[in-house]
């Protein structure tokens, strides 16, 4: 009877363990420790206008390295950097993205966001879906130079000759919340930026634009976000001999001057040489040898620069520059002047071109 009654309890103690072992295998809830949604997305865009995408996150975890963002998909959107403006209030991450509206239609890209512990190891990640935004389209004058921004002053202006045609126009300007590398003027055929530099919200850039001598003021209009209306910029055309500061000498030489003081040399040096013969005085002499010496002068040797092979040429004289030809051999140019690290040359086509002082054949 007592081995009976020890069975039992041995069973009895034996289910119990294995109740007890089933409830402790029952699964447990996973708990989120990573959140991301939108804090700011715009409603409605016009076609060209930069925008922002602001991204609001918070995790729970107290030991991770970085938060990153993976963007797939979209339409009608460019992403204008991968690295976004991050700011941090209390415990929550904000993450600005900056784009450009490119279409007529738009949905921002789906956004993947990861909570990084190390390089060789990610943490939890969800995934934000893209949304749709109403596109806006313009209907711009004819001088309207493709950028949409808060402010667009220009700050100065220069122009110089550039050959028998056209005159070389430089202006710098500034430009707050819109694409620079959208700006474009209608009425150049060649030009370009010459530099630019970002300061904050806004970026200060250099331009430069062929204009036919005809020219006295060249015109553009912008779209002004804060106002909806185009607003048109103006820049006078006004030719003068002096320079701006890196951009001296930009004027390349006039040689029909020249070839008018060897006219008056030679007319002048004939007229001596007929007096000489027929009066014989000393003074006729002396202005017949004066009138062949300022035509030697004026006529001079030809200075010559050589140029090494693939140096490029640039329009102006600047670092960052335009290069609108590349010297395919080594060979040599007149030179026209020199400015700090640059040295003026003339092309083949009488325009003129700057080259880079180390550029210049090695003996």
């Amino acid at each position: 009877m007592r081995r009976v009654l020890a069975l039992l309890l041995l069973c009895a103690a034996l289910l119990g363990a294995q109740e007890s072992v089933e409830y402790s295998d029952t699964p447990q809830v996973e708990q989120n420790t990573l959140y991301s949604s939108y804090a700011s997305l715009p409603s409605s865009l016009f076609k060209g206008e930069l925008f922002n995408i602001t991204l609001k996150t918070l995790t729970t975890e107290t030991h991770f390295d970085s938060i990153s963002y993976r963007m797939e998909g979209g339409e009608g959107v460019r992403l204008l950097s991968e690295t976004p403006q991050e700011r941090k209030e209390g415990p929550f991450f904000y993450h600005t993205f900056s784009f450009v509206v490119t279409g007529d239609r738009v949905r921002t890209p789906d956004i993947s966001v990861t909570l990084n512990h190390s390089a060789y190891y990610q943490g939890e990640s969800l995934r934000l879906q893209g949304r749709g935004i109403d596109v806006i389209a313009l209907n711009p004058p004819e001088d309207y130079c493709g950028v949409i921004a808060d402010f667009l002053t220009i700050e100065r202006y220069k122009a110089n000759p550039y050959d028998d045609t056209q005159n070389i126009l430089w202006f710098e300007a500034s430009l707050t919340g819109g694409d620079l590398a959208a700006f474009r003027l209608t009425s150049s055929t060649q030009q370009g930026f010459e530099s630019n530099q970002s300061h904050a919200d806004s970026i200060r850039f250099s331009y430069y634009a062929l204009v036919p001598k005809s020219s006295d003021l060249i015109e553009f209009s912008f779209f002004e976000r804060r106002s909806g209306r185009f607003q048109k910029r103006v820049v006078p055309v006004i030719v003068d001999d002096d320079s701006v500061s890196t951009q001296s000498d930009l004027k390349p030489r006039d040689h029909r001057h020249t070839e008018l003081k060897l006219y008056g040399a030679a007319g002048a040096g004939m007229l001596f040489l007929l007096l000489l013969l027929q009066r014989r005085k000393f003074l006729y002499l002396l202005g017949l040898l004066l009138s062949v010496g300022f035509g030697v002068w004026v006529y001079g040797p030809i200075e010559k620069v050589c140029v090494r092979a693939q140096s490029p040429i640039f329009l102006l004289p600047m670092r960052g520059g335009t290069v609108f030809e590349v010297t395919q051999e080594e060979r040599d140019f007149e030179r026209e002047g020199s400015t700090h690290d640059y040295i003026k040359i003339k092309l083949p086509n009488n325009q003129i071109g700057w080259i880079r002082d180390e550029d210049r054949c090695t003996p």
